[in-house]
């Protein structure tokens, strides 16, 4: 029981709830609550990461994050440029 008390200790989404006896199994089993980040967690997450692909690809450090943010809207922009539309050969 112990060992998966453990094993989720590390991990950082999972938070451990409670221990329920199962009659059916007859065991012991821990119950644990995945916990999500906040939406300000996922905006941090997802900037960082837009910086680091620009970095990468455009090899310059942006001047703002907006210039990412045009980056990222131009790269995408052909790709649905065709949504919506409809087209008969």
């Amino acid at each position: 029981m112990s060992n998966a008390i453990d094993m989720f200790d590390q991990v950082k989404n999972v938070e451990f709830m409670v221990i329920t006896y199962n009659e059916e199994i007859q065991a012991e089993i821990p119950s644990f609550k995945l916990k999500e980040p906040s939406t300000e967690e996922w905006n941090k997450k997802a900037r960082i990461q837009n910086t680091k692909m620009f970095i990468q690809i455009n090899k310059k450090m942006p001047q703002t994050y907006q210039e990412v943010l045009a980056w990222i809207y131009d790269e995408h922009k052909e790709s649905h440029s065709d949504c919506g539309t409809v087209t008969f050969s």
